[in-house]
């Protein structure tokens, strides 16, 4: 959620590849790319059809990657697993999409200062109960559940 607050209303430079990267996408992927590439461009990629696939120029500058076809697929994966409402944008689509695959994965270490600072970026945000796809970033177990659950009382 913090990633995604923090890339809206975000203007984004745009990194140039050395060499295009040729990506080939199946069918339904190819599809979403295209339904999204308005969205894709406004956020900084430079992306064109070529041959049976596309070609990527260049990539936003936050996208921090070694391999940008991943990123890439990844993003669109994302958003075909996520499919947006009638309401939500093609944008958003693709913002929630891009601040899901910046974001901490379960089992990343962490440090007590990361930890620290992350729990006080959520709490400056209007709308920190759900991360970018709805789904809930935290959840409120009282002390008597903690000693239920461990077996502290009867």
């Amino acid at each position: 959620r913090i990633n995604l607050e923090s890339l809206r209303g975000r203007r984004f430079g745009v990194q140039e590849l050395i060499e295009p990267a040729y990506v080939q996408l199946d069918p339904r992927d190819a599809e979403t790319l295209r339904s999204h590439l308005p969205a894709f461009i406004e956020l900084g990629y430079r992306i064109e059809e070529f041959s049976d696939g596309f070609l990527v120029r260049a990539i936003p500058s936050l996208v921090r990657t070694p391999d940008p076809v991943v990123a890439l697929r990844l993003i669109v994966e994302d958003l075909q697993e996520h499919r947006r409402s009638p309401s939500e944008s093609a944008l958003d689509g693709v913002l929630a999409a891009m601040a899901c695959h910046m974001s901490i994965r379960v089992g990343d270490p962490l440090t007590m200062d990361q930890m620290a600072s992350l729990i006080r970026r959520l709490g400056d945000l209007e709308d920190l109960d759900v991360c970018a796809h709805g789904r809930p970033t935290m959840m409120k177990i009282t002390f008597r559940e903690l000693e239920r659950r461990f077996g502290r009382l009867g």
